[in-house]
């Protein structure tokens, strides 16, 4: 005989990933694997690291979108100086330093953390280097050594 699952039950079920990659939450942040959020906890650890934005969404060339793991603001701010925080659209916040500050002496990189480069990710990087203010796009992977530039 046949039993079938609710749709609560089939919900409840813990899909494996394709890549074999176990989803985590820290800082109340969501990522798709473990390596990812260890970066971030090395990122959050570093003193050169003003902060980091998880997951933004960028627009690339010809409206695709990409989400890279990481946008990490890097330097310095003189004396007792903050970053400042506004919101662009319902639920989207930037954060950026005061636009009459001058004491912000640093950069943006744009960071992903991936373990296998699929097709579709060749294609958003070229896009990404060739045509965003941000490029280039820094793509590492954990091996036994540390991080290793992609």
């Amino acid at each position: 005989m046949v039993t079938r699952m609710t749709s609560q039950e089939f919900k409840n079920l813990a899909h494996k990933s394709k890549y074999n990659a176990v989803r985590c939450e820290i800082d109340g942040h969501k990522f798709d694997s473990k390596i990812e959020a260890e970066y971030y906890r090395e990122l959050k650890a570093d003193p050169t690291v003003l902060h980091v934005d998880v997951h933004p969404t960028v627009t690339l060339a010809g409206g695709v979108r990409f989400r890279p793991d990481f946008l990490v603001w890097r330097g310095t701010l003189e004396g007792n100086r903050q970053l400042h925080r506004f919101e662009v659209a319902p639920g989207m916040f930037e954060v950026v330093p005061e636009p009459w500050d001058k004491s912000f002496k640093g950069y943006l990189e744009v960071i992903e953390i991936k373990g296998v480069i699929t097709p579709d990710f060749r294609t958003k990087r070229k896009l990404f280097d060739q045509f965003h203010p941000l490029a280039p796009l820094k793509v590492f992977r954990k091996t036994r050594k540390g991080w290793e530039a992609i």
